[in-house]
């Protein structure tokens, strides 16, 4: 048993290393010692690769191998030295609207392709399984390493995808297109171009043009991740500047709910949005379900739809502390008693699973914390 101090420095000698398994980690630099205990080394040192390598070992034991030889095949094998070949032909050659770490884009691809796994028919062959999961793979690659870019870069990173995979892995293109234009159909398994459905005239006396909401292309790709990852329960974030229907396209996928069993609750942030005042406006929704626990009404779950995200103020030190309790929330899932004579008690928020919005950052437009940031799967809207 390793007995260590608040903020001890331990270098990583040979009775230390036996702690990791991870190659990068066995080299690492010394690690900072928390007042809990918890040895912390810098993401500088772990970066993307020891998360990936953990959730494929969770995966189907037919699917481990294939997985992880996909992440090394398109995305490379991360070091201390080479953070893999996509993510360095991403800093070299395109430029996203918002920064992201290394690490979020990589578990986002995980988060994705997770879910696309849960709805896949499989034809069953061993000859095809690479074969099919590697299309998924692409398809989720595009939409969570390559998900910022802007049409310009997409074109790149389409190119570059198309190099490694060889042209009989990806669609048949028409002049022009780009991946980011076809899906996996989870029955098929096989390429499909995206088509929005048609829309039908609402059969009314009285008809409120200001808001009907008319499904396009973008709309309806946006909404087929959106359905993936909330079905897994993962929080969503999408970002796109003035006028791309950021705000549409989430409520064109809300009226999709059975309000017998799931509930909307939304949030607009703006500059005057204060940390008690987002806490009150979700405990105003929960019912209590015994002991701290606290959720929807009638057992029910409820979306909770953050709009305008990056809105909140920043104080004087460079903080966000509205968005803080947001990060509380969506990674703790709960928050703290504001009751005087329980002030500072835990409390457990149960069923609730986000969507959110914001603005690309500049211009007089904020960026979020990191921090918070990395708990959302985050792609532009165009």
């Amino acid at each position: 048993i390793l007995t260590l101090a608040s903020g001890d420095r331990i270098p990583m000698t040979d009775n230390v290393k036996i702690m990791f398994e991870n190659e990068n980690l066995r080299n690492a630099s010394p690690a900072t010692v928390s007042r809990a205990g918890i040895i912390f080394v810098s993401d500088v040192e772990l970066d993307w690769w020891p998360p990936v390598q953990a959730w494929c070992k969770k995966q189907h034991e037919s699917h481990r191998d294939i997985l992880l030889s996909l992440f090394v095949k398109h995305i490379g094998e991360s070091s201390l030295t080479d953070p893999g070949h996509m993510f360095d032909f991403l800093s070299r050659r395109c430029n996203e609207p918002l920064p992201a770490s290394r690490s979020g884009k990589a578990m986002a691809c995980c988060h994705l392709l997770g879910a696309l796994l849960a709805k896949a028919q499989f034809s069953g062959r061993s000859d095809q399984l690479p074969l099919e999961l590697e299309r998924l793979f692409l398809y989720s690659l595009a939409w969570s390493v390559g998900g910022l870019l802007e049409p310009e870069d997409r074109h790149k990173f389409d190119a570059k995808v198309r190099e490694l995979a060889g042209p009989a892995q990806m669609p048949e293109y028409e002049e022009g297109e780009t991946i980011y234009e076809y899906f996996v159909d989870p029955d098929t398994m096989l390429w499909e171009k995206w088509r929005p459905p048609q829309w039908k005239y609402p059969q009314v006396e009285t008809l409120d043009f200001s808001n009907l909401l008319v499904p396009t292309m973008d709309s309806t790709r946006a909404m087929f991740i959106l359905e993936n990852l909330h079905s897994a329960r993962h929080p969503i974030l999408m970002v796109g500047g003035s006028g791309t229907a950021k705000t549409s396209t989430a409520l064109m996928f809300f009226s999709t709910f059975d309000p017998k069993q799931r509930l909307l609750k939304r949030v607009n942030f703006s500059s005057a949005t204060t940390p008690g005042m987002f806490q009150l406006s979700i405990e105003s929704e929960l019912d209590k379900r015994g002991g701290k626990q606290f959720g929807p009404p009638n057992s029910k779950k409820m979306t909770v739809f953050l709009d305008d995200l990056s809105m909140p103020l920043i104080n004087m030190w460079g903080d966000q502390p509205t968005l803080e309790i947001v990060r509380q929330l969506v990674e703790t899932s709960g928050f703290a008693f504001l009751d005087k004579d329980r002030r500072g008690d835990l409390k457990g928020c149960e069923d609730l699973t986000y969507v959110a919005a914001m603005n690309h950052p500049g211009s007089g437009k904020n960026d979020i914390p990191n921090r918070c940031k990395r708990h959302f799967f985050l792609f532009n809207l165009i």
